[in-house]
C-alpha cells in the first residue's frame, strides 16, 4: 500500500509488524521490497534515556514547596498563581499527590485541592523555566502576598 508521502507500507513480515520502506522511482515493483532499502520498525518507541523524552526530562526544572497559606490554594490565590505563570514563556505544571495539571489553567490549579500544609511540585520547561519556578515558588512561600 502506498501512502501520500511516497512511502510503501508492507505488513508481510513474520512478526506482523508494519514496516515502512522508502520507495525510489523504479526501484521496487508492487508486492516486493527494494533490495538494500532501509526498513524502519514503526512500532519501536525510544526507551528511557534516549530520544526526545529523555531530552524533555533533562531540561525540566522543578521545586517542591509547602502551602503555608491558611486557607490553602483557594480561588483568589489560584488566580494570582495563574496570572503570574502566564507572564512566562515556559510551560508550567503543578503536581500534588501524583496529579499533574497545567499551571496556567485556573481550573487545573483549583482541582488540586491544595490545603494548608500540603506539598506541591512546580515544574517548568522552556526558555525562562528557572525564573518561572523560582518566582512561583516564592509566591507560594509568601502566602500569595495576601
Amino acid at each position: 500500500m502506498r501512502g501520500r508521502s511516497g512511502l510503501r507500507f508492507d505488513s508481510t513480515g513474520d512478526s506482523g509488524v508494519i514496516c515502512c520502506v522508502h520507495v525510489r522511482a523504479g526501484a521496487a515493483t508492487p508486492g516486493s521490497l527494494a533490495p538494500g532499502a532501509p526498513v524502519l520498525d514503526r512500532n519501536r518507541r525510544p526507551g528511557p534515556g534516549r530520544g526526545r523524552e529523555a531530552r524533555r526530562l533533562k531540561k525540566r526544572v522543578e521545586r517542591i514547596v509547602k502551602v503555608v497559606n491558611d486557607p490553602g490554594i483557594h480561588l483568589r490565590s489560584a488566580s494570582t498563581f495563574v496570572k503570574t505563570a502566564a507572564h512566562f514563556k515556559a510551560d508550567v505544571w503543578v503536581m500534588k499527590d501524583g496529579v499533574e495539571v497545567n499551571g496556567k489553567s485556573i481550573l487545573g490549579v483549583i482541582s488540586l485541592v491544595a490545603e494548608y500544609g500540603s506539598s506541591i511540585t512546580i515544574r517548568a520547561k522552556g526558555t525562562d523555566e528557572a525564573e518561572a519556578v523560582s518566582t512561583l515558588a516564592t509566591l507560594v512561600e509568601n502566602r500569595f502576598y495576601e
